[in-house]
């Protein structure tokens, strides 16, 4: 059977952070007036995280959760 391990990513969209259940944290750039989180989700994807679900808490908080084979 597939086992697989996870990845939570809380995104604060009004100030462009994002902080994830391994500790990680950071910022992303602008593009125009907002922040664009495209770029991490380009450099998670390029590891091998595929994102399986997005909650918005509300406007400019935002939950994603990503699994990978383990």
């Amino acid at each position: 059977m597939q086992q697989w391990e996870y990845l939570e990513l809380i995104y604060l969209g009004s100030e462009g952070a994002w902080l994830d259940s391994g500790g990680v944290t950071g910022r992303v750039g602008r593009v125009r007036q907002t922040h664009s989180l495209a770029d991490k989700l380009n450099e998670l994807g390029g590891q091998g995280w595929e994102l399986t679900g997005v909650l918005s808490v509300d406007e400019a908080y935002y939950r994603l959760i990503f699994k990978r084979p383990h």
